[in-house]
């Protein structure tokens, strides 16, 4: 009788073992769920990789416009994507040095625009879209006087 008795009592410990961990991994995820924010609301974000580096932020400048930056490894900024203060859009990308190289932008009235930068980030090459539809290249010596310029 006393092992009759013991192998209910290791079968009920055992029982409750189990539906303890099984009702917490279920009861766990309803909570983990529940804990997601649907929103956040800040001025900064900052998005660190494993050593603790800046490798993104998501921003709000001064003047009141969101922008992304995305940085390299050694923490040098490479791309940006941003509103400007005079609410237009424009992308950013940066040499391993940090300098702009190339902006991609669309102006008012809608007029899109990519320039390409020298090293010591001059103008070089301008292409875009005028106001009436047309499309447009201009080459820029050093000294920033036009080379040449289509059409």
């Amino acid at each position: 009788m006393f092992r009759k008795e013991w192998v209910y009592a290791m079968v009920a410990l055992v029982g409750g073992i189990a539906g303890g961990v099984i009702g917490g991994r279920w009861s766990g995820a309803a909570v983990a769920a529940e804990a997601v924010a649907k929103s956040i609301a800040a001025q900064e974000i900052r998005l660190v990789d494993t050593s603790g580096k800046t490798r993104a932020i998501l921003y709000v400048t001064k003047d009141g416009q969101p922008n992304i930056a995305l940085y390299d490894q050694s923490g040098t900024p490479r791309a940006e994507l941003g509103i400007g203060a005079d609410e237009n859009p424009g992308l950013k990308l940066h040499d391993a040095k940090g300098v702009a190289r190339a902006t991609v932008t669309l102006g008012a009235e809608g007029i899109p625009t990519l320039r390409l930068f020298d090293k010591e980030t001059r103008p070089r090459v301008l292409i875009g879209i005028d106001d009436q539809g047309e499309p447009g290249m201009e080459f820029y010596a050093r000294d920033g006087k036009i080379l040449r310029e289509f059409p």
